[in-house]
C-alpha cells in the first residue's frame, strides 16, 4: 500500500490511454460515454468549481455527445455547453517543434491561464481529467483531450501523415491581458450561443469524418482555412508533418513562421525580429532545447519541461513523433526570484499518511520496548541485591 501511495504522488504519470477501434461514429460515442462515466466524480468537481453563473440568450440545440453527458451525470443541457466553454476559455496552451529531416517531434503543454484568479481551483482537477486517446483502426490516430470535452486538443493522424493543434491568438507581444470578469463572463456566453465552434471540435469532426483508410482531404487545409467563418475565438495553428515541413500560422495574414529550429510558440506571439532575446515566454525552453542533443523523442520531451512551457498551472505536457509519443501528466512548484517566476523544480516526493503512521508505530514500539528493558533490568538488579 505504501508503494501504491507513493506512487500516486509521483510526477510526471502517464495520462490515462482509452485505447479504441474507431470505424464510426458508433464506437466515438461509446468511448466518450466511457471517458465520463469513468472520469464522473472529476467532472462534476469540475463543474461544482465554476465560480460564476452564465446566463446565455440562447443555447444550441443537445446533440448526441451533449445528451450522453446530460444522462450519465444527471445535468441539464447547459451544464454541457458551459463546461466546454468554459474549458476553452480558461487554458492558455503553449506549442512547440523540433524539425528534422527523418522524424520532426512536436508539444504541447496545457495549464490555466496564469492570469484568473481562480486558475489554482481547476489545476489538480485537470490532471485527473486529461486523457489520452488512441484509435488502432484503419482511420488511425492519437489525440489529447479532456473527459467531457467534445474535442482533441491536439491530432496526429497516422493516414494523414500530419499533426495539428493551436494555441488562442490573445493578440499581444509580450504579456497576457489582464483577467477582466466582465469580458471573461461575456466570452463563456458568446461561446455558448454563437454558431461558431472552437478549433477542438473541428479536429473531432476530421476523425469522424474519416472512413476506414479514407481521409476527407487535406487536414492542415481542414483546420486552418476559412478560419474566421467557422471559429468562435482566433487560432495560432502549429501545423506539419513529420518530415522536417512544419510551421506556426494564424488568421493574422501577416503572422507565418516557418519553424527550421527549435521553436515555441505561446498564446501572445513572437517578435519574429530577434525570437531568442526578445520573448518572455519562449526564450528559457528554446535556449534549453538548442543547448542540448535531441535525437529521441524523450529528450526533446525532456528539453520542454521547462519554465515557462512547464509552471505550476500547467498539468500535461505531450510530445509527438511519427512513431511513438508521450503524455505525461506534470506537477511541479514555482522557484522566485524576488517576486519573478523564474523556474519550476519537480516537486519532491511526498511523505505518505501510511508511511508517517507506520513510522510513528515504530517509534512508539521503540519507547516502550526501551521502557520496559529498563524496568525489567532495573527489576533484576533488585533481586541480586
Amino acid at each position: 500500500m505504501f508503494l501504491l501511495v507513493l506512487q500516486k504522488n509521483l510526477y510526471p504519470q502517464s495520462a490515462s490511454d482509452y485505447e479504441f477501434q474507431h470505424n464510426g461514429d458508433t464506437e466515438m460515442e461509446n468511448l466518450y460515454l466511457q471517458v465520463v462515466t469513468d472520469k464522473k466524480s472529476d467532472i462534476l468537481s469540475f463543474i461544482n468549481k465554476i465560480p460564476y453563473t452564465f446566463n446565455p440568450e440562447k443555447l444550441p440545440s443537445c446533440n448526441t455527445y451533449c445528451k450522453l453527458f446530460t444522462a450519465q451525470l444527471d445535468l441539464k443541457p447547459l451544464d454541457f455547453f458551459v463546461y466546454q466553454a468554459f474549458i476553452s476559455s480558461i487554458l492558455d496552451p503553449m506549442l512547440a517543434a523540433f524539425p528534422q529531416e527523418i522524424n520532426t517531434f512536436f508539444g504541447i503543454s496545457l495549464k490555466v491561464n496564469q492570469n484568473l484568479p481562480f486558475n489554482a481551483l481547476f489545476t489538480d482537477v485537470l490532471r485527473n481529467l486529461t486523457v489520452k486517446i488512441t484509435s488502432n483502426s484503419a482511420n488511425a490516430y492519437s489525440a489529447l483531450s479532456i473527459a467531457g470535452f467534445e474535442g482533441f486538443f491536439a491530432l496526429h493522424h497516422k493516414n494523414a501523415k500530419q499533426y495539428v493543434s493551436a494555441t488562442v491568438d490573445q493578440n499581444c507581444t509580450d504579456f497576457l491581458p489582464k483577467f477582466d470578469e466582465y469580458i471573461f463572463i461575456k466570452e463563456v456566453e458568446n461561446q455558448i450561443q454563437n454558431q461558431f465552434i472552437n478549433f477542438q471540435k473541428h479536429l473531432l469532426q476530421y476523425t469522424l469524418l474519416c472512413q476506414n483508410d479514407i481521409i476527407p482531404g487535406d487536414l492542415i487545409t481542414y483546420i486552418t482555412q476559412n478560419q474566421t467563418a467557422i471559429y468562435s475565438q482566433k487560432y495560432i495553428f502549429l501545423v506539419g508533418n513529420f518530415i522536417g515541413d512544419s510551421k506556426f500560422i494564424s488568421s493574422n495574414d501577416a503572422y507565418l513562421r516557418q519553424i527550421i529550429d527549435f521553436s515555441v510558440q505561446s498564446s501572445c506571439k513572437a517578435n519574429l525580429d530577434n525570437i531568442i532575446s526578445s520573448d518572455f515566454r519562449m526564450v528559457q525552453v528554446e535556449r534549453n532545447g538548442k543547448s542540448k542533443q535531441i535525437s529521441a523523442l524523450q529528450q526533446f520531451q525532456d528539453a520542454i519541461q521547462t519554465f515557462p512551457f512547464r509552471d505550476s498551472e500547467t498539468f500535461i505536457i505531450s510530445s509527438l513523433g511519427a512513431n511513438e509519443n508521450i503524455f505525461d501528466i506534470v506537477k511541479c512548484n514555482d522557484v522566485y526570484d524576488g517576486k519573478i517566476v523564474v523556474q519550476c523544480a519537480d516537486l519532491p516526493p511526498q511523505e505518505s499518511p501510511t508511511a508517517i503512521v507506520f513510522s510513528i508505530f515504530i517509534m512508539i514500539v521503540t519507547i516502550v520496548a526501551w521502557v520496559y528493558g529498563c524496568l525489567v533490568s532495573y527489576r533484576m538488579n533488585k533481586v541480586i541485591e
